[in-house]
């Protein structure tokens, strides 16, 4: 679904159950209007521990950005897998640029060599 609308017109119920799925479509819906295109420069990645990062972007004559949504990170467990992912990509593609984008928090992680942007949705697509 890439309009988040038709969730709530079609089931209001599970829009809070679905708030994960909403913000990774909303996600998606930036880098495409930022020009990234699915299935030529933008892909999902899974690693060989089954780590997962939502978006990669091989954007032409830059390193590839990283791109995780994660409604929040309050979690110390989310946050180390979300983490983990971006690192161990980080590291088989050469990526600089790491961002997660929650619901609301703006913060920046230094974990070893690697920087980790947290960014609000409304910064993101902003």
């Amino acid at each position: 679904v890439y309009d988040t609308g038709f969730i709530s017109a079609i089931n209001p119920s599970q829009v809070s159950e679905n708030l994960g799925q909403i913000l990774e479509t909303y996600v998606f819906l930036s880098l495409i209007r930022q020009g990234a295109q699915p299935n030529v420069d933008l892909f999902y990645y899974q690693g060989s521990q089954k780590e997962e990062v939502d978006f990669i972007w091989f954007k032409r004559g830059e390193k590839p950005i990283l791109v995780q949504s994660c409604w929040t990170l309050v979690d110390q467990n989310t946050r180390e897998r979300e983490f983990f992912a971006l690192k161990s990509a980080a590291e088989k593609f050469g990526s600089t640029e790491l961002v997660i984008v929650s619901f609301e928090e703006n913060k920046v992680y230094e974990e070893g060599k690697h920087r980790i942007r947290v960014v609000s949705a409304e910064e993101f697509g902003g």
